[in-house]
């Protein structure tokens, strides 16, 4: 809240010169990202997967465990989304937390409470979850073990989808 009061106090001058300097900032973290999908990964062993607690991973005190999988950081050419491994533990009580762009789940295993918009979803083993955009949401788990989803998102950042018709080789 601080960092808004700060910014609708700034003149025009220093909010222009504030702008460049986080353009500047975005920049060198682009060019290093550009730098990493040069590397084209394609395959991520499952050794290679590293888990780590939600704070370290996104911007929340959320404390579930997550893996980045198929992201640009770990040389991945991908530039419209984002894949990654989530294990809630139990007993968590978080409600609509946040929002970003499309993003669709897909359990593993245990069971949790999908909070999309104003509606409350049960989900288990082999279910899948759409959150739409812009669409506030959470996940909860008031069940006595932990639950594993994979979720492919939409990547921050990346508002224009780069269009890719299907296409067969075999004319189908």
């Amino acid at each position: 809240m601080a960092k808004r009061e700060a910014l609708s106090k700034m003149n025009p001058t220093q909010m222009t010169k504030r702008r460049y300097e986080l353009i500047e900032e975005l920049s060198k973290f682009e060019r290093e990202l550009q730098k990493r999908r040069r590397q084209r990964k394609i395959h991520l062993r499952a050794s290679e997967v590293v888990w780590k607690t939600g704070p370290e991973v996104l911007p929340t005190d959320l404390k579930a465990l997550f893996a980045m999988t198929v992201v640009p950081e770990l040389g991945f050419d991908i530039t419209s989304m984002e894949a990654f491994l989530a294990e809630i533990p139990p007993g968590l009580t978080y409600g609509l937390s946040h929002r970003h762009g499309e993003a669709i789940k897909f359990y593993l295993s245990g069971r949790a409470v999908e909070l999309v918009g104003d509606k409350e979803y049960h989900v288990g083993p082999g279910d899948f979850i759409f959150i739409p955009a812009n669409t506030w949401h959470g996940t909860q788990n008031p069940y006595k073990e932990p639950a594993r989803f994979m979720a492919v998102a939409q990547q921050a950042g990346n508002h224009v989808p780069k269009a890719a018709p299907y296409i067969s080789k075999h004319g189908i």
